[in-house]
């Protein structure tokens, strides 16, 4: 199997991997589902992921993969003032909260019940917070803007009273004008 035909399958999978938890749930995870889902053979499925735990890791993996793809694309698109980074954060955070059927209840659960992923999650969010806080700008401000990000993601993700349309989108103008430097 050619480099970029295995890859594709293999992120095919972990789509497939990800919609299947959002739609059944954690609980019905199995390696054959998910092969089935994907249209691939078992024997296909094994070759990329050996195992359910190797799958799971995959699943989060490719979320921290995208959400980086993501940052890196926004920060592209600033130019070089204060809260780039902050605002390429916010940018990815709102993206990500549309993504229900790869980020989901049972894709948190399953990075909760494992220490090891929950420690690169963790690891992850530091140099998040770390890049956001050597943004030069306002630390206040650039925490409760993070915080509110967060809080967003959040009750989106677990369905606690998300906020919609045109507020929504008045909550993401207001977080970004908050990072500008006639605010900070």
């Amino acid at each position: 199997m050619s480099n970029r035909r295995s890859t594709l399958t293999r992120d095919h999978i972990l789509l497939e991997a990800c919609r299947l938890v959002s739609r059944d749930g954690v609980s019905n995870l199995t390696l054959e589902k998910v092969a089935k889902e994907a249209g691939v053979s078992k024997g296909g499925l094994l070759y990329h992921f050996p195992s359910k735990e190797t799958l799971i890791k995959g699943m989060i993996d490719d979320m921290l993969k995208r959400s980086y793809q993501d940052i890196d694309y926004y920060l592209s698109k600033e130019n070089d003032e204060p809260g780039k980074w902050l605002r390429a954060f916010i940018q990815t955070t709102f993206k990500e909260v549309g993504r229900k059927d790869l980020i989901s209840p049972g894709l948190m659960s399953m990075l909760l019940a494992n220490t090891e992923l929950l420690d690169s999650w963790r690891k992850t969010y530091a140099d998040w917070t770390e890049n956001i806080e050597n943004d030069n700008q306002d630390l206040l401000i650039a925490s409760i803007v993070r915080l509110a990000c967060e809080g967003l993601w959040f009750t989106d993700l677990l369905g606690f009273s998300p906020v919609q349309g045109e507020f929504r989108q008045q909550i993401l103008n207001t977080l970004v004008e908050l990072t500008k430097k006639d605010h900070l």
